[in-house]
């Protein structure tokens, strides 16, 4: 039995060893059980997180859980990055992400879900900082300028300054040395005009709103000698000065005018206007001037005797060839007892412009405005050409017409004269004009006129050459922008 049982007894452990096998098999391909390496699956987003606005200082928060699932059941792990951490920063507690805001600006935050595996999943949310003021930025560096005399230099320097919050920035400039270079800004125009030989540090500040400011530097050298063009163009070798920039149109904003010595005298001829420039002005500059005139044409023509004009008046140039000009003054008689103001509007446009030789056509539309409005108009050419040295002679022609209720008369007008320069700034100027052909009246004037790099201005007498003969004074004072 004993051994019969052995037998039995072997054979039935071999048995449950058989069955035991598959079992096992089974149970390790079945879900419930450890997931194999090769079956995990990859993390999945679930949803967007929504775009954030906050405020710097501000911060939130975003649970995570509700953004992610892993098809394993897995645990994940979460981790997050900023694409600009000077405007907003991020960490990571546990399924948590906290974004704060630092400056104003927007940024993309990137959210990583990893499993145990490696395997991972990412979410993007955008964040907004609003409220925020970061300082404007230099961009590249303003040339070196070489200037001569009787040059300045124009500049629009808002292509060196940036600002990262798009604010709009106002402009500031300074010499190192007012004795060798002056300056002016308007808008984003600096101008840098000489005053004597020498080297200067021009130093240009742009401020935001908020106060924050970045500033330029530009090494200014002034030289005696013939003005010429000098291009102020980033890009370009400072080292000569005739370089003409690939872009007419930005050559144009940036590059250093002048006006040639021989540039026709302003438009008196037709209103005895002293325009404080005395030069056609180059696009984009202008300026304001006012004064006491002893030589208006009108007041040379029939009844018009014994007024004398005060006049204020603006200026602009719309190219480097064509000025306009709009104004008003009043006229009073020599007792004082009557007064009539005449605004009016004129333009003066260079057709030759040479070292040698200038032309201008001017035109002029006004009105007296009195008991009886007049209306007066006029057309006149003017030529200018070098002599010899600082002295420019110049000479003038035109017609001056005047409608009166219905009735328009006309008068012939021209003029002869020079100039003397001095110096750069300062130059003594005559002339004689004659107001009708046959029977008209006749003026001779004479003054000192200065043109600083701001400020400009003449005086001067004007002398009546009639039968009862007299002196009246001249006097203006303009300030270019």
């Amino acid at each position: 039995m004993v051994w019969s049982s052995r037998p039995e007894s072997f054979a039935g452990g071999g048995m449950s060893a058989i069955m035991v096998l598959p079992a096992l098999v089974i149970a390790l391909m079945s879900p419930s059980g450890p997931v194999a390496a090769q079956d995990r699956q990859t993390p999945e987003p679930v949803g967007t997180i929504p775009n954030l606005i906050l405020t710097p200082g501000q911060s939130a928060t975003v649970n995570l859980l509700s953004y992610f699932s892993d098809p394993n059941g897995d645990e994940l792990v979460y981790a997050a990055a900023t694409s600009d951490g000077t405007t907003a920063t991020v960490f990571v507690r546990g399924s948590t992400v906290i974004i704060e805001g630092v400056a104003g600006g927007t940024v993309t935050v990137t959210v990583f879900a990893s499993d145990p595996g490696g395997l991972s999943a990412t979410q993007r949310t955008r964040v907004t900082v609003e409220g925020g003021n970061r300082a404007p930025e230099p961009i590249g560096t303003i040339p070196l300028q070489n200037l001569s005399s009787g040059q300045w230099a124009s500049i629009d320097v808002s292509s060196y300054f940036n600002d990262p919050d798009g604010d709009e920035l106002a402009y500031a400039a300074g010499t190192s040395s007012a004795a060798v270079v002056t300056v002016a800004v308007s808008g984003s125009t600096v101008r840098i005009s000489e005053v004597a030989p020498g080297t200067a540090t021009v130093t240009v500040m742009a401020s935001d709103p908020g106060g924050l400011s970045a500033q330029q530097m530009a090494t200014v050298t002034v030289t005696a000698g013939q003005a010429r063009e000098v291009s102020a163009q980033p890009g370009t070798d400072p080292a000569q000065p005739g370089t003409v920039t690939a872009d007419p149109v930005d050559a144009q904003s940036r590059s250093v005018r002048h006006s040639p010595s021989p540039d026709p005298v302003p438009p008196r001829l037709l209103v005895g206007f002293l325009e404080s420039t005395g030069r056609t002005l180059a696009r984009g500059q202008g300026h304001f001037s006012a004064g006491y005139l002893g030589t208006s044409v009108v007041a040379q023509v029939g009844d018009f005797l014994d007024i004398v004009p005060y006049v204020a008046h603006a200026a602009y140039g719309v190219s480097d060839n064509l000025t306009i000009a709009v104004g008003s003054g009043f006229y009073h008689d020599v007792d004082g007892r009557e007064i009539d103001f005449f605004p009016y509007y004129a333009s003066k446009f260079r057709v030759l412009d040479n070292e040698q030789a200038s032309v201008a056509l001017g035109g002029h539309l006004g009105l007296l405005v009195s008991e009886e409005n007049l209306v007066y108009f006029g057309v006149s050419g003017m030529v200018s050409r070098n002599v010899v040295g600082g002295f420019v002679m110049h000479g003038g022609a035109g017609l001056l017409g005047f409608s009166e209720s219905g009735v328009t008369d006309t008068d012939g007008v021209f003029s002869i004269g020079g100039e003397f320069s001095m110096d750069p700034r300062i130059r003594l100027v005559g002339e004689f004009r004659r107001v009708g052909v046959e029977d008209g009246s006749n003026v001779l004037s004479a003054g000192l006129r200065f043109l600083g790099a701001t400020l400009g201005g003449e005086v001067g007498l004007a002398y009546w050459l009639e039968d009862a003969a007299e002196i009246r004074p001249i006097v203006s004072l303009g300030y270019r922008f």
